[in-house]
């Protein structure tokens, strides 16, 4: 009975920052989240990611159909594309997660 009533519990949180999640629409470059988990720069946190096989190089990324990143499209007055990748809410917390185990 203590173990039904502990997943209960676990689901029922589990829940709760779902939805706690899925309503935050902040996004967060990576000098921000490098910041926040010790990193000198977002340079040093992306080699880090690419250290771990979390990201790779040229946009591509083994998480990327998680939600963790989004990514925005400018296109500049020559021509030239450019990507902007911000970490959502979810990516944030997936990061941190990670990097305080």
């Amino acid at each position: 009975m203590t173990k039904l009533k502990e997943d209960r519990t676990a689901r029922v949180q589990a829940e709760r920052t779902n939805a706690i999640l899925m309503q935050v629409n902040k996004t967060y470059t990576a000098t921000e989240i490098a910041k926040e988990l010790g990193f000198k720069s977002a340079i040093a946190l992306n080699h880090d990611l690419g250290n771990r096989k979390i990201q790779f190089r040229q946009n591509d990324c083994r998480y990327a159909d998680c939600g963790y990143v989004e990514i925005k499209q400018e296109v500049l007055d020559n021509g030239k594309v450019i990507y902007h990748r911000r970490f959502t809410q979810l990516g944030r917390e997936w990061l941190v997660k990670i990097y305080n185990r």
